[in-house]
């Protein structure tokens, strides 16, 4: 199940998305939840809009009753039409392995299609 939150403050847009999921892993069954707060601005790079964005999201593990991964990306969105744009990013991947937080980095793209 996914909740999202859009909202705006001037130029800057606000996203709020919340995840519930069930996960059934050979033998064990849990639920997990995520919360990405993302924050973004548009701006003209000669003729092109884009907009850079901040984002961190969070993950909780109900199996084990922790936060057990970080996400925080930096990166940029590029509309491409009025229904698809693209992202491309930087995301600084923690994640919890026992009491250590072992980090990965990592360079992506998305591809989004609202309608």
């Amino acid at each position: 199940m996914v909740t999202t939150l859009k909202g705006a403050v001037g130029k800057w847009s606000i996203t709020n998305r919340h995840r519930v999921e069930y996960r059934n892993l050979t033998d064990k069954e849990f639920w997990g939840w995520r919360g990405r707060l993302r924050v973004g601005h548009p701006i003209k790079v000669g003729g092109w809009e884009i907009s850079p964005f901040v984002s961190n999201e969070l993950f909780w593990d109900t199996r084990r009753e922790e936060f057990n991964q970080n996400r925080l990306s930096l990166g940029f969105s590029k509309p491409l039409s009025k229904v698809v744009g693209v992202d491309i990013f930087y995301m600084l991947r923690s994640q919890r392995t026992g009491n250590d937080w072992n980090e990965s980095n990592v360079f992506g793209t998305g591809l989004k299609i609202s309608y």
